[in-house]
């Protein structure tokens, strides 16, 4: 059976439906979502992305191939246009 509850955050009146978390339709499992094929952060497509610039690897695992547990390379999409140095000051929260 519906309940009439008061929310206190937005202080308005709610109904919630309790009857709803027991439809079969909530218990059914979705297969997880296919893993992109082409993905260049993934091991076995270093090819895809500039050559690495440091790595943490197995013993004997060939510079700029898979074998790697932490890999590091130069991005080729700056975050800005301007190469201007920020004037910036202070915290998050308290800047000038």
């Amino acid at each position: 059976m519906p309940e009439l509850r008061k929310d206190p955050i937005i202080d308005r009146w709610v109904i919630i439906s309790t009857e709803r978390g027991k439809r079969p339709v909530f218990f059914v499992e979705e297969a997880p979502p296919a893993k992109a094929p082409m993905c260049p952060l993934c091991q076995g497509n270093e090819n895809m992305t500039p050559p690495e610039v440091y790595s943490a690897r197995q013993d004997g695992s060939p510079q700029n191939g898979p074998g790697w547990t932490l890999r590091s390379c130069r991005t080729n999409f700056r975050p800005s246009e301007s190469r201007e140095t920020s004037t910036r000051k202070g915290s998050a929260c308290m800047t000038k």
